[in-house]
């Protein structure tokens, strides 16, 4: 007898296609796929008649804290708002001005207490001593991405100059393929100037403002200079958060000639555009644009530009905000897990029409395989976690900060009614949320440790 067994549902297997059968799950693996008859009998035996069962989501893009006391405050509210939403695994960035070698195990042991999705590390490249140190973190600490910023954030997050990015990419590169740089994208200098010319002028603003401050042309160029040193580096570059129509469409041209270079878009992206009512809630770095943009990224989904979604989670509540302060003085983020993946399926599959299947493949397989996790994650075949969603295509829900999970006192796209939630997610074999609410006091997430 095995623990779990799924039938009636219809599969999204990202490599096979929709596929009519059964699944089988014992000690947190898939076991079985095929017709209920020819599967074993069940402790618990799940009807997904008229829904999709899929692999657990994969956001590769995840910020929760900057320490590990904050990590320690997050961790467990947020990856239950991840599996409420249909995430099982998420790559979290880790930011320190110090040595990670000497902060690492505290992350750990907030995630051996009980984290209820699947984590992994992104380490952020900042200093020379973490330069010396980066072929340790993939050896200790099991991270095999390396995060470097080309446009920071004053006060939070420090520019490297692209002699650091250079050498970064090229140690990247002597830890062999499986290693990854990633990047934000943006041209400090003309966001600076665009800034102090604005503020001159501008006591405050709205999200319109806001992007104009950011010009599509400082995320295009930095794309362009980004991928060039990776290239001459030989590193492998994964560019995260792609907004803008020009810096999508210089992706489209800049991987024909490197098929090393990956491209990321967020949900939230995708999913709103400056004219939303939503306003400076959803102020963050980079901006969210024009609708003409978030067609763009669109676009790039459904024409292979585009490999993942993540979210670019950073949590904060509405106080965290300081909207009181303005445009200049307002914080930037926002918590997104629990809509990432109805947010997909609502304005991917409903309203654009993008095949279920591409949508899945990005938001699950082709993560797994960039960040090394396949087939271990990103797929339902036997041997595999078993990390699964029912998706219910058909529900329809209003979204309410309240019942999502997290920390947050207030969604992005809070009032919105989106079409296409999960109903169940199970991460590592156990039902870890059912119903838009938690199955478990304690969470059954894993660390990953990622080899070279």
């Amino acid at each position: 007898m095995v623990d779990l067994r799924i039938e009636n549902g219809t599969l999204v297997i990202p490599e096979a296609g929709l596929v009519e059968a059964a699944v089988a799950i014992d000690n947190g693996k898939v076991v079985g796929i095929g017709a209920p008859g020819c599967l074993p009998e069940a402790k618990r035996t799940i009807d997904a008649s008229g829904k999709y069962v899929m692999p657990g989501v994969i956001d590769p893009h995840v910020h929760l804290g900057t320490n590990p006391e904050q990590f320690s405050r997050l961790a467990v509210s947020e990856t239950g708002a991840a599996v409420i939403g249909g995430v099982t695994t998420v790559g979290c960035y880790l930011r320190d001005q110090g040595s990670y070698l000497k902060s690492y195990r505290d992350y750990l042991e907030t995630i051996d207490n009980g984290i209820y999705s699947n984590m992994c590390f992104h380490i952020q490249i900042s200093t020379e001593e973490h330069l010396s140190e980066l072929p340790a973190y993939a050896a200790e600490i099991g991270s095999t991405t390396f995060k470097f910023y080309m446009c920071g954030n004053p006060g939070i997050v420090e520019s490297a100059d692209d002699g650091f990015i250079y050498a970064g990419f090229r140690k990247v590169a002597a830890l062999g393929k499986r290693a990854m740089a990633s990047v934000h994208a943006e041209n400090e200098r003309i966001i600076d100037r665009w800034t102090r010319e604005a503020m001159a002028v501008k006591q405050d603003g709205n999200l319109q403002d806001w992007q104009d401050t950011r010009p599509a042309i400082a995320e295009e160029e930095a794309v362009i200079r980004a991928a060039r040193l990776a290239q001459e580096a030989g590193a492998r570059l994964y560019v995260v958060h792609i907004t803008s129509q020009a810096a999508i469409e210089r992706m489209r041209l800049l991987k024909k000639e490197n098929k090393n270079l990956y491209a990321e878009v967020t949900s939230a992206h995708l999913g709103l555009n400056t004219q939303d009512p939503i306003g400076m809630l959803a102020k963050m770095i980079p901006p969210i644009r024009e609708k003409k943009d978030s067609d763009a990224l669109w676009r790039g989904v459904r024409e292979d530009v585009v490999d993942t979604f993540g979210t670019d989670n950073v949590t904060r509540t509405i106080a965290d905000k300081r909207l009181d302060q303005g445009m200049w003085g307002s914080r930037t983020g926002y918590a997104v897990l629990g809509t990432h993946l109805p947010v997909l399926i609502s304005e991917g599959y409903h309203k654009r029409g993008v095949p279920l299947l591409d949508i899945v493949r990005k938001a699950t397989m082709s993560p797994a395989k960039i960040f090394g996790l396949y087939p271990r994650k990103g797929t339902i075949r036997v041997g595999s976690d078993a990390d699964i969603v029912i998706l219910d295509l058909d529900k329809e829900q209003q979204v309410d900060p309240a019942r999502l999970g997290s920390s947050s006192d207030f969604s992005i796209f809070q009032g919105k009614t989106l079409k296409g939630w999960p109903v169940m997610t199970i991460v590592n074999g156990r039902v870890a949320a059912e119903d838009g609410r938690l199955a478990e006091q304690k969470g059954n997430g894993s660390y990953l440790f990622r080899h070279l």
